[in-house]
């Protein structure tokens, strides 16, 4: 689901009006993460304070006052995986347009990025070394059209 957040993203950013009919899961139900609440103590938090007590005597020792911990339940697992699916393809078409202008042998006047969805070479070949190992060490700008929309996807 992020890849989808991402490229439906990067499409709006570039000011691209498709709408893409991918379901989201829903937003009810998640708990916060835990210790993003205020007031919520800090773990290995050991101060203590020495107060005088008012005949003179030695220095005692006063346990450190700490917020009190509601019991919160655990974080909602979402099941998502009937929810799976990939942008539309004008998604996708948006997404090269942005980045090339549909161009898949572009290569980025800095020479950093290359391909129609401009690739890093380190990217591409993380992505190849995992799924497709024929295309290590091709450059993304060099390889066909329908590698790079694999590897983009």
């Amino acid at each position: 689901m992020v890849a989808v957040a991402v490229v439906a993203g990067l499409a709006a950013a570039c000011g691209s009006d498709v709408a893409d009919p991918v379901e989201q899961p829903p937003e009810s139900g998640a708990a916060p993460v835990a210790g993003s609440a205020a007031g919520t103590p800090i773990a290995g938090d050991s101060a203590a304070t020495v107060s005088l007590p008012p005949d003179g005597d030695s220095p005692q020792s006063v346990a450190p006052l700490r917020p009190e911990t509601s019991q919160q339940s655990p974080p909602v697992q979402l099941d998502t995986a009937g929810l799976r699916s990939f942008p539309s393809a004008a998604t996708w078409e948006a997404l090269r347009q942005c980045e090339s202008a549909g161009d898949y042998a572009f290569v980025h006047p800095s020479g950093q990025y290359f391909g129609a969805y401009q690739f890093t070479v380190a990217t591409w070949d993380r992505l190849a070394n995992q799924r497709y190992t024929g295309l290590l060490g091709i450059l993304p700008s060099e390889a066909a059209p329908a590698d790079q929309d694999r590897m983009a996807y």
